[in-house]
C-alpha cells in the first residue's frame, strides 16, 4: 500500500493506492496415464506456464482398477479409463470440482458381444464413448447415460469401418481418436 498526499490550490488529496499481487490465472488439472505402473499422475495446470509439476502427485487406485492404462476422456459426470492390459475400462466419478474422485473408480468390462481387443484410446461425443481397438483395426462405440458407460448387451457395437472397395479394413492398429 501507498499513500500519496498532492495540493492543488487550497485542497489537500490523500490518494491511497493497494499494489495488487499479480492476477491469478485459473488452473486446471492435468491427467497423465502411467502404463507400467498401471496409474496416474495428477498435476495442477497453470494458464501461462503450464504444468505445475510442485503439485503433481501420483494417484495409485484400490489393486486391480486400472490395468496398463491407455487413454482417459470426460462427460460431465465421469471420467473413463482404457485399460490394455486386460481389455476393459475403469469409471471414476468426478467430485463439484470436476476432479477424479479417485475411491470411487471401478473396472468393467464391455458386454462380450462388443469386446474390447487392446483397446488404445476413448473419446466421448455426446451420449457415446468411441474406444479404438489397436490389435483387430476396429472400434467400439458405447452408449452413455448419467450412470456412465451402459454394460448391457447390446450397449456397445464392435464396427470395423472398410474402405470403399468393401474389402480392406479402414484401420491399421488405430492409437487414437477426435472429432472436430
Amino acid at each position: 500500500m501507498k499513500t500519496i498526499c498532492q495540493k492543488f490550490g487550497s485542497m489537500v488529496f490523500i490518494l491511497t493506492i493497494l499494489t495488487l499481487s499479480p492476477l491469478v490465472h485459473a488452473s486446471k488439472v492435468a491427467y497423465i496415464l502411467n502404463f507400467i505402473a498401471s496409474n496416474y499422475t495428477q498435476c495442477l495446470v497453470d494458464g501461462e506456464t503450464g504444468i505445475e509439476s510442485s503439485t503433481c502427485q501420483d494417484i495409485n487406485l484400490a489393486p486391480g482398477v486400472l490395468n496398463g492404462p491407455t487413454g482417459i476422456a470426460f462427460d460431465s459426470l465421469h471420467a473413463y479409463i482404457i485399460n490394455l492390459n486386460n481389455n476393459s475400462y475403469t469409471q471414476c466419478n468426478l467430485n463439484d470440482d470436476n476432479i477424479i474422485e479417485s475411491e470411487s473408480c471401478k473396472m468393467f468390462f464391455p458386454a462380450t458381444d462388443a469386446a474390447f481387443n487392446a483397446p488404445s484410446s476413448i473419446i466421448i461425443d455426446g451420449e457415446y464413448a468411441y474406444i479404438t481397438n489397436f490389435n483387430d483395426s476396429s472400434y467400439t462405440r458405447c452408449e452413455i447415460d448419467m450412470n456412465g458407460i451402459e454394460t448391457g448387451t447390446g450397449a456397445c457395437v464392435n464396427i470395423t469401418p472398410l474402405l470403399s472397395n468393401g474389402y480392406n479394413t479402414a484401420f491399421s492398429g488405430p492409437t487414437g481418436m477426435a472429432f472436430q
